[in-house]
């Protein structure tokens, strides 16, 4: 009987341990990485040195995927770990081994269009890029998720994250893969992002331009010299994979994972849910009884109460949604819009600051309790679906108690939860009192090391702009015969925007709000003018008056019980509807009577005509079912849209950067003509006179972009963002 793997093995080893390798790899190893600086703090001899190379060779692994690029805010730190941690300098380069699978004649047979691979159970293969997978034999693990021979999947591994890595379930049995190419259009954006760019396989000698992908065994090896980082778990954390998995159970598994900023919950979780979506195979993990392995886990309700770093949605709301997916790629790579890109479905979503803890505590509990509302709805309609919930690394403040709040919430659906930290256990303790006894409690300690891993690593803020780029970029493809997403990398100031009604004969939404500081309605329009708004559908009036609140004690401190939302009109010449509140700060709709519809960006407004022009990647079909009267158009704080109005900056280096390259000045013209296209090209408007340098029509009043000397882009306009782009050599 074919032998299955333990989790240790499926998820990969320690990194601690001793690598063994013989002198003529560790020789091999040393001449490419010679033109690398290694931190060495005593002069030992060369078999000393490569011994001490391996250990820190395997150590970075432990970062986990997706949390690299977060910034670790927590100022608690586990000493003793620290020192015994890899001490990296922030300049310095170290050689990390990715995978020990390397392609030879045997094991690699390469077409056009894909390439079929042989990888043996002793081996790990990492591959940076985008490309599908699909198993032809045998069982792998990719992400915590159990694949067997069969369906394709689609991967997106670039840079910004730790690589997946590949592994043989089976300890007897080779497994069969075929990899294929994919046109990859999320990298496509690179050309309006310097954000998108450098974080895929790079074309070389070896590497065709058309590959997606490109395998890779040690960070030496990259051509540009990234800090890659394999995804690993560690021994402690397999082991809270097995009590998870318990065969004991009589219920399917709601797990909460709490922890610091930048410690792994996401990760974690995000492999948990793998796991859960493929742990009915009959491959799956010797430790699964028999009974589990046949439970059948189709979806998996995930209730993000993240809104800084939301796995499956943009920055600025929490979610209850329903996975049916495999979790393979970052999360920009997989930003819910419409049906027809994914088949994991968004049950209902409310808007809130990325701070809301700290900002407004109150609203973001209503928000929680009206999403574990629906989720107990769903659960009783379709009963035996796990839940995963993703809780913000709020540790201090206001974080502990929304946490028990959620908690109480759940009280009969909650099985465990996951404390990650590196602080001492005192909380983690806590936490059982908290939650009870029929929640089970697991601390795990974070990685020690993650912040000295941040070099060549996308930041938070960094990572946010990202997902924004890649939502509104979303292009919807109704006529796939499987859902896929795909992104469009056209200038948003170049696509033609929609119409949205302002008049009062003939409006297209009920009224515009500004959550935060009361704004009079003479200065309205210029505070949203080239912003961010979300549309929220009203499902009552109660989401506009203020004494239903009282029931859950949401008043504030400084002005009582909160009034209702008046609506008023602007004064000439924008005149659109404005909801505000006298003399208090404007709270957000109440979320039991409301929900969130997605993002729109504000191009501008039309007075003579009364309608604003906007760009919002929701099919027209979604929009035309929203009724006007209960449409609010909803301006959070933190969302900045700055990123928008310099994309054809971008564009236009883009060009000018590739023309040079190929000494051609063909591109020249193109690039002149997209300078001064702003949102002509497609809405057949006349561009303004080319003397003025600045990209703004004759009626025409949002934020643009003027192009100065040396190639300096600015935004200007009524909101007053200044931000400059020099003009550089090279790929942006």
């Amino acid at each position: 009987m074919d032998g299955k793997r333990k989790a240790e093995d499926a998820f990969g080893k320690d990194p601690s341990a001793p690598l063994q390798m013989s002198a003529f790899a560790a020789a091999k190893i040393r001449k490419q990485q010679s033109s690398v600086n290694m931190d060495t703090d005593h002069e030992e001899s060369e078999s000393s040195s490569v011994e001490e190379e391996d250990v820190i060779d395997q150590n970075p692994g432990a970062a986990p995927e997706g949390d690299l690029s977060r910034e670790h805010e927590s100022g608690y730190y586990d000493t003793d770990a620290q020192e015994k941690a890899p001490k990296l300098k922030p300049t310095e380069d170290v050689a990390v081994k990715l995978g020990e699978w390397v392609p030879t004649k045997t094991c690699l047979h390469s077409q056009e269009a894909y390439d079929i691979i042989r990888i043996n159970p002793h081996q790990t293969l990492a591959i940076i890029g985008a490309y599908d997978l699909t198993v032809l034999e045998g069982t792998i693990v990719i992400c915590g998720a159990v694949i067997g021979p069969g369906t394709k999947h689609r991967v997106y591994a670039p840079s910004t994250h730790a690589l997946p890595k590949i592994t043989v379930l089976s300890r007897q049995h080779d497994a069969k893969l075929q990899i294929d190419r994919i046109h990859n259009t999320l990298k496509d954006l690179r050309v309006i992002s310097p954000l998108f760019a450098h974080i895929w396989a790079r074309p070389s000698h070896d590497l065709p331009a058309w590959r997606s992908f490109s395998y890779i065994s040690n960070s030496v090896l990259d051509p540009l010299k990234r800090s890659l980082r394999p995804l690993y778990f560690s021994t402690q954390w397999q082991l809270v994979f097995e009590q998870l998995w318990d065969s004991s159970r009589r219920r399917p598994p709601a797990v909460m994972f709490y922890g610091e900023q930048g410690s792994g919950k996401s990760t974690l979780a995000k492999v948990f849910t793998n796991a859960l979506l493929t742990r009915h195979s009959e491959t799956a993990s010797a430790s699964v009884s028999q009974n589990m392995r046949t439970t059948s886990f189709k979806s998996v309700f995930w209730l993000d109460l993240d809104p800084g770093q939301p796995e499956y949605t943009t920055p600025g709301q929490v979610t209850l949604l329903r996975i049916e997916e495999l979790n393979l790629g970052p999360s920009y790579s997989h930003s819910i819009v419409d049906e027809y890109s994914s088949r994991n479905r968004i049950i209902r979503a409310h808007a809130c600051s990325i701070a809301a803890g700290h900002d407004d505590p109150q609203h973001f509990i209503l928000c929680v309790i009206d999403l574990v509302k629906h989720y107990l709805d769903e659960s009783n309609e379709t009963p035996g679906v796990p839940l995963v919930i993703n809780f913000p690394g709020w540790v201090v403040h206001e974080g502990p108690h929304i946490m028990k709040d959620v908690i109480h919430g759940l009280r009969e659906t909650l099985t465990d939860l996951v404390y990650i930290s590196n602080s001492e256990k005192d909380l983690g303790n806590q936490l059982q009192g908290i939650v009870g006894p029929t929640v089970k409690c697991h601390y795990i300690g974070a990685h020690d090391y993650i912040r000295d891993l941040q070099k060549g690593r996308r930041t938070s803020a960094q990572l946010r702009e990202m997902r924004y780029i890649a939502y509104f970029h979303h292009q919807t493809s109704p006529d796939m015969e499987i859902p896929r997403m795909t992104w469009d990398p056209t200038p948003l100031t170049d696509m033609c925007p929609i119409q949205a009604s302002f008049s009062a004969d003939l409006p297209g939404f009920r009224g515009i709000m500004i959550v935060g500081d009361t704004i009079a309605p003479a200065f309205a329009e210029k505070a949203i003018n080239g912003t961010i708004l979300t549309i929220i559908e009203m499902e009552d009036e109660k989401a506009l008056s203020g004494p239903e609140l009282e029931n859950h004690q949401w008043h504030d401190k400084r002005h009582g019980i909160i009034k209702p939302l008046e609506l008023v009109r602007c004064p000439e010449p924008y005149s659109f509807p404005y909801l505000m509140r006298d003399d208090t700060d404007c709270r957000p709709l109440h979320p039991g009577y409301s929900r969130m519809v997605g993002l729109l960006l504000v191009h501008g407004f039309r007075t003579d005509e009364e309608y604003m022009d906007i760009q919002t990647p929701i099919p027209t079909s979604a929009l035309r079912h929203l009724n006007p009267q209960d449409t609010v158009l909803v301006k959070i704080p933190g969302s900045y849209a700055g990123w928008a109005y310099v994309e054809d900056f971008h564009k236009s280096t883009h060009i000018s950067t590739q023309a040079t390259r190929r000494s051609r000045t063909l591109f020249e013209e193109e690039r002149e003509d997209s300078r001064l296209g702003f949102a002509y090209k497609d809405c057949m408007v006349e561009p303004p006179e080319a003397s003025t340098g600045l990209m703004l029509p004759k009626d025409w009043s949002p934020p643009y972009v003027s192009v100065g000397e040396g190639g300096v882009a600015e935004i200007m306009g009524p909101i007053m963002h200044m931000r400059r782009f020099q003009k550089r050599g090279g790929d942006p």
